[in-house]
């Protein structure tokens, strides 16, 4: 059985159903506690019971009312910046509460593509698990920002992972703001010293884990009988960090943030899976993305989906077949338009 948790609020719901169903779809068992950040995630799990049945529901107030020090900080701090505040405390209360062997807490925005077995696994070894950012090269400059990415970490119910725990949200609590002060960064720089202080960590990703924009350039990507490897491995998850619906047929990937190229192989099968499984939800009673007010971004490079995926750049014209197809269009309507000018 594994437990998980992670957090989100009716604009990331759809996002947090993908997740859901792709640890049903390789997960043998598994319960997800679900902080519900606004009124909507908590009624759509209520009235969904029976679909979601390894949901369980958790509410702002409830862990509040059990950390009364992080209730305290609340004022002073955005909501971006309570969130972050929440990583260390969400997963804590989790174990405490339920009296659970260990727990994974992670971003809603990942899916995974294969069993997380090989990751859970490493419990038999270790009480720790966090995930390294494994920035290429062009993005070394990066980890000023943190070695470490508060995106996937798993602590046992034992006396180094409830002393982690306990250590990383009386940092956060302390001090968890965006931006760069002092050696420390929101929630994510005081991982850095984890290996240094822990003795059974492991802050070296589990192969096919930890895969995301910043590093997908380093791997070999292939597709066989269904399934994506990342060199020889399974990819077991991947972090869709930066993804934007812009509409039904705009998407914002923001690869190129990443200085990462959108090559077919990426689109094809990484971020075509995963945004046809986001659109999917569309009309679904949660009223979930809220297509009609678009989630806005300055970055200009898109994926426009038809029946293929096409993209455009900034200052540049559209993909070659994408250009072929439109040409394709205008000619045969010209025809038309020629043909039945001399029938007439």
């Amino acid at each position: 059985m594994y437990y998980i948790t992670t957090y989100f609020d009716s604009k990331y719901l759809s996002r947090g159903l993908v997740l859901y169903n792709s640890l049903k779809k390789h997960s043998e068992e598994f319960k997800l506690y679900v902080l519900c950040l606004d009124e909507v995630v908590f009624d759509f799990f209520g009235r969904n019971a029976e679909r979601y049945p390894d949901v369980i529901r958790l509410t702002l107030g409830e862990i509040e009312d059990a950390d009364a020090e992080l209730l305290a900080v609340k004022s002073n701090r955005n909501q971006a910046e309570y969130y972050f505040t929440l990583s260390p405390c969400l997963p804590l209360y989790v174990l405490k509460r339920f009296n659970l062997p260990h727990i994974c807490s992670l971003d809603v925005d990942i899916m995974f593509f294969s069993s997380p077995a090989p990751i859970f696994d490493k419990l038999n070894l270790y009480s720790i698990i966090i995930t390294a950012h494994d920035f290429i090269p062009a993005l070394k400059s990066s980890e000023i920002f943190g070695t470490y990415n508060v995106s996937f970490q798993i602590f046992k119910n034992d006396s180094e992972g409830l002393e982690c725990l306990q250590i990383w949200r009386k940092e956060c609590i302390n001090w968890c703001y965006d931006r760069l002060e002092d050696g420390k960064f929101a929630d994510q720089k005081y991982l850095d010293s984890w290996p240094k202080n822990f003795s059974r960590i492991l802050a070296d990703n589990v192969p096919g884990a930890g895969a995301a924009p910043w590093n997908i350039e380093k791997y070999k990507i292939t597709s066989q009988n269904g399934e994506v490897f990342l060199n020889k491995d399974k990819l077991i998850f991947f972090h869709y960090q930066g993804l934007r619906i812009i509409n039904e047929r705009l998407i914002n990937h923001n690869l190129d943030s990443y200085k990462t190229n959108p090559r077919k192989i990426i689109m094809k099968e990484i971020y075509k899976p995963y945004i046809e499984s986001l659109l999917s939800y569309k009309g679904d009673d949660s009223g979930i993305e809220r297509l009609k007010s678009p989630e806005r971004s300055s970055n200009l490079k898109y994926m426009i989906y038809e029946k293929d995926w096409f993209f455009f750049y900034q200052n540049k014209l559209f993909k070659k077949n994408f250009i072929l197809k439109a040409l394709n269009r205008i000619l045969k309507v010209t025809n038309n338009l020629l043909t039945n000018g001399k029938n007439n």
